[in-house]
């Protein structure tokens, strides 16, 4: 499964910002956790692979059967 946990303020991240559209345009981990979080909200989401990119990976980036981990800051939601 795939937690949502405080940030650790040592950690090194990259930043990204993504416009979810649909449900099943990104991975599963994202689907569950960000309609959870608050406007402002920074999540640290540790996801097993069957919650991220599973067997395949994505190379050359995440190998197979990775464990990842990704920060999420939400900006803003709106519903559909």
């Amino acid at each position: 499964m795939c937690s949502k946990v405080d940030l650790v303020s040592n950690a090194v991240m990259s930043h990204l910002t993504l416009w979810l559209s649909f449900v099943g345009s990104v991975i599963k981990a994202w689907e569950l956790g960000i309609p959870t979080m608050k406007r402002g909200e920074i999540a640290l989401f540790h996801c097993q692979p069957k919650y991220a990119h599973g067997k395949k990976g994505l190379p050359p980036k995440v190998p197979p059967n990775a464990t990842v981990q990704y920060e999420i800051e939400l900006f803003s939601w709106r519903g559909m």
